[in-house]
């Protein structure tokens, strides 16, 4: 949303809106005023979106009926930005549907599309986040962002994401459900770490974070 420059009367594509990271930005979207045309598997994933509010979704497992169901939700005002985490046939549709000027935000590590491809497709710019690689430079700065993030939390201006916890050893099971595309929300994996993480981030909310550091 940050990179896209989202705001109040500006359009998105948010794919795999249901998982942890599409929830997150439907939220945030939400909170901006951002209008939303979003993408989700099964037909109680569509529901859940309906709930939170997105009315305009099609969908993330058919890419030919995302490609129609996009263009008709779209016609010809195209969309400001996009955030991407789909693959192959779902990339020229998603593309097609933005303005020029729009941003495509790829999150997806498998098979992305590099800057010449999207600029052959469309006249948007490409915007690639890869938080593992950017983390590493700078662990202070994102120890201090968790910290606030574990402050709104608690304050309730965000909500905690929905998820399906699983013991370390029962990892193939995780990896078993994230393949079926039937979690709402995190998968997440447990281990004696755990509790660890969850004193650091109790110390770690009692640090400042700049506004400027977002």
């Amino acid at each position: 949303v940050h990179q896209a420059s989202l705001h109040a009367n500006r359009s998105a594509l948010l794919h795999a809106a249901v998982g942890g990271i599409g929830l997150v930005a439907v939220e945030f979207s939400s909170w901006l005023g951002v209008c939303m045309v979003a993408t989700a598997g099964s037909t109680c994933k569509h529901r859940v979106l309906r709930e939170l509010g997105v009315t305009t979704s099609c969908s993330s497992r058919d890419a030919l009926a995302f490609a129609v169901g996009l263009t008709r939700l779209v016609e010809a005002r195209r969309l400001d930005g996009a955030c991407n985490s789909l693959i192959e046939d779902f990339l020229p549709g998603g593309l097609a549907a933005l303005k020029e000027k729009a941003v495509f935000v790829e999150i997806g590590k498998r098979a992305a599309w590099t800057a010449e491809y999207v600029k052959a497709a469309a006249p948007a710019r490409l915007c690639v986040i890869d938080m593992a690689a950017s983390v590493q430079g700078a662990m202070s700065w994102f120890s201090r962002l968790l910290g606030c993030l574990a402050t709104r939390l608690q304050c309730g201006v965000a909500h905690a994401l929905p998820l399906t916890p699983f013991n370390i050893h029962d990892v193939r099971a995780a990896f078993q459900l994230l393949k079926a595309g039937a979690n709402v929300g995190k998968v997440v994996v447990c281990s004696p770490f755990t509790s660890i993480l969850r004193v650091q981030l109790r110390h770690a909310s009692r640090a400042p974070v700049e506004a400027n550091e977002f």
